[in-house]
C-alpha cells in the first residue's frame, strides 16, 4: 500500500490546466502515447500520469499536453536513492513535463529535502501506510490504495439464492482519509490489477472505470484513473461500446462537479469512530459502510475536541496511554452516548476496567457498564471479527431505526450528509446492474420532501415520501450508477 503526495512547486497554472485535486479528472496511462491525448481532453481530464521512457515519445506527449492543456506528469522509474531520483527529474524537467512522481525516501526528512529541490515541477511521492503522518505540507495526499470496486463474481461452488453479492467499494478509504487528514483531499490511486482484486483473467467492463470515479467522488474523495489495458486497447481501435463508455465517464465527470458542493458535506450520521492506523481501523470502517451506517470519522487525538451534533454511537479502540481521549469518550457515554471501545493488541492495557468501577453484565467477548445517562461497551479483546462488530454498533443503534436503510438493492451503498439543520442529502452509488424496477429507502427523521437528481435525468425529479414513525420512506424509481437525493424538513 502506497500514499501518493502532490506538490505544488511553482505555478501550476503555467504546466497546464490547473489542476484542483479534488474534482479534476486525473488520468494515469501506462505507456507513454501522444495519441491518447485527445481522448483525454475530450472526456475533461486535466492531467496525464506517463512513465518517463527517455525516448521521443515523452517529448511527444509532452508537446500535444500543452497544446491541449493538459499537465504532463512523469512517472519515474524506482530508485534507490537520492541521487538516481535527481538525475530522473532532471531528465524529466529537460523534456518538458510539468510534474514528477515518485517513491518516498528512506526517511521523512530526506524525501522533504527532496520534494524542495527540483523547483517548477509538481510533485508526487509515494508513501507507504506508517509513512502517512509524514509532515510534506503543502502536499496532496493520495492513497494508493484500494479494490477494483464492483461486485465481486460470486464462487459458483459456493454460491446459494439466498446469498447477496459482495460488493467490493472504497468509501471507507476516502472516510478514513478526510477524517484523519482533514486538511487534505481525500485521494486515491490504484490499477485494475490483482493487488486490486483483479485477477488477470478477469475481463473488466468498459464503464467500470466510471464506477471508479463515482466510488471516489460520492465520499467525497477523488481518484486517479487508470483505464484498464482492454478499455485503452479498444478506445485506440475507436469500438463503439468503449467510446460509449468513455463518453459516460465525461459526462458523470461534469455531473459529479455539479454537485461537488453536496459531495463535499462531512459524512453525518449516529455513529462516528475515532480511528487509529488503516490497519486497525480499516475493516471495521468498510463493513460499517456496507452495511449504510455511514459512519463519520475522526482521529483517536481529536476526542477532546468535541463530537459531531449527531453522534449517538462512539467506536473509540485502542485508547489506552491516552488519557485525555479517555476522559472525552467517557464523558461521551455520560451524556447519553454508547461508547464501543477495545483495546488494538492483546496485551493492552484495559483501562476502563479502573475508570468504570464495576461491571454491569457480560458476555463471552463483551463487558457491559451503565454510566450517567449513556453506556460503555467493552470488549475484552481485539476486535477479530470486524463484519461481527458492525453488526453490534448497528444492533446498538436499532435495526429498524437506522439512519439509512435500502429495500430491493443489494449493490447499493448509500451515504448520509447534512447540509443544514433542516435538510439531508443521500449519495447512492451503485455497485451492480442498473436498477430498473424502483428501490426504496428509509432515513431516520421526519421529511416531507424529497428531490432527487441523476446523471442520466435531464432534471430533478421529486419523489413521493411518507413518514411512518419517527422516519421517512423514499420510493427513487430506479437508478443507473449513482443518484443524490435531497430531502428537506420543510414542505416546498
Amino acid at each position: 500500500m502506497r500514499i501518493i503526495f502532490l506538490l505544488a512547486v511553482g505555478c501550476l497554472a503555467c504546466a497546464g490546466a490547473a489542476l484542483d485535486p479534488a474534482t479534476s479528472l486525473l488520468a494515469a496511462w501506462p505507456n507513454p502515447d501522444a495519441s491518447v491525448v485527445a481522448l483525454l481532453k475530450d472526456v475533461g481530464a486535466s492531467a496525464v500520469f506517463t512513465p518517463l521512457d527517455g525516448k521521443g515519445e515523452s517529448r511527444a506527449v509532452v508537446r500535444v499536453c500543452r497544446s491541449a492543456g493538459l499537465t504532463a506528469i512523469a512517472q519515474l522509474p524506482v530508485t534507490a536513492g537520492t541521487p538516481e531520483l535527481k538525475e530522473a527529474a532532471a531528465r524529466a524537467h529537460a523534456a518538458g513535463f510539468a510534474g514528477v512522481a515518485y517513491h518516498a525516501l528512506s526517511g521523512e526528512r530526506a524525501t522533504r529535502e527532496f520534494a524542495a529541490s527540483p523547483r517548477g515541477l509538481v510533485q508526487f511521492v509515494y508513501l507507504k501506510p506508517d509513512q502517512i503522518h509524514w509532515d510534506v505540507s503543502p502536499a496532496y495526499a493520495v492513497l494508493d490504495e484500494g479494490v477494483w470496486p464492483g461486485v465481486q463474481p460470486l464462487d459458483p461452488t459456493v454460491a446459494s439464492a439466498s446469498e447477496a453479492p459482495w460488493v467490493d467499494a472504497n468509501l471507507f478509504l476516502v472516510a478514513y482519509l478526510r477524517g484523519m487528514f482533514p486538511r487534505r483531499p481525500a485521494l486515491l490511486a490504484y490499477a485494475p490489477d490483482e493487488k486490486a482484486g483483479v485477477p488477470k483473467e478477469r475481463l473488466l467492463p468498459f464503464d467500470s472505470l466510471e464506477l471508479a470515479l463515482v466510488d471516489a467522488r460520492a465520499a467525497g474523495g477523488n481518484v486517479i484513473l487508470t483505464p484498464p489495458l482492454r478499455l485503452r486497447e479498444a478506445l485506440l481501435q475507436r469500438n463503439g461500446k468503449a467510446l460509449a463508455a468513455w463518453n459516460s465517464l465525461g459526462s458523470m465527470l461534469r455531473f459529479l462537479n455539479e454537485n461537488a458542493a453536496v459531495l463535499a458535506e462531512p459524512a453525518s450520521s449516529r455513529v462516528t469512530v475515532a480511528a487509529g492506523s488503516l490497519e486497525n481501523s480499516g475493516e471495521m470502517l468498510n463493513l460499517l459502510f456496507r452495511r449504510n451506517a455511514s459512519p463519520a470519522v475522526v482521529p483517536r487525538s481529536g476526542l477532546a475536541g468535541g463530537f459531531l451534533p449527531n453522534t449517538r454511537l462512539l467506536v473509540a479502540t485502542g485508547l489506552a496511554g491516552a488519557p485525555v481521549a479517555q476522559k472525552a469518550a467517557l464523558e461521551f457515554a455520560r451524556l447519553g452516548g454508547h461508547l464501543f471501545t477495545a483495546p488494538d493488541s492483546g496485551n493492552e492495557d484495559k483501562w476502563w476496567i479502573a475508570a468504570l468501577n464495576g461491571r454491569a453484565r457480560s458476555d463471552d467477548e463483551r463487558e457491559f457498564y451503565p454510566l450517567g445517562k449513556g453506556a460503555v461497551v467493552a470488549y475484552r479483546e481485539p476486535i477479530v471479527d470486524p463484519a461481527e462488530f458492525a453488526l453490534d454498533v448497528i444492533d446498538t443503534l436499532g435495526w429498524s431505526a437506522r439512519d439509512l436503510r435500502l429495500w430491493s438493492t443489494d449493490s447499493a451503498i448509500a451515504l448520509l450528509r447534512r447540509p443544514s439543520r433542516d435538510q439531508a442529502a443521500i449519495a447512492v452509488v451503485n455497485y451492480g446492474s442498473p436498477v430498473e424496477d424502483g428501490f426504496m429507502i428509509r432515513l431516520e427523521g421526519v421529511f416531507p420532501t424529497a428531490i432527487l437528481t441523476a446523471p442520466e435525468s435531464p432534471r430533478p425529479i421529486a419523489l413521493r415520501t411518507a413518514v411512518r414513525g419517527p422516519g421517512t420512506e423514499i420510493e427513487p424509481p430506479g437508478m443507473n450508477r449513482c443518484a443524490i437525493i435531497l430531502v428537506s424538513k420543510r414542505n416546498q
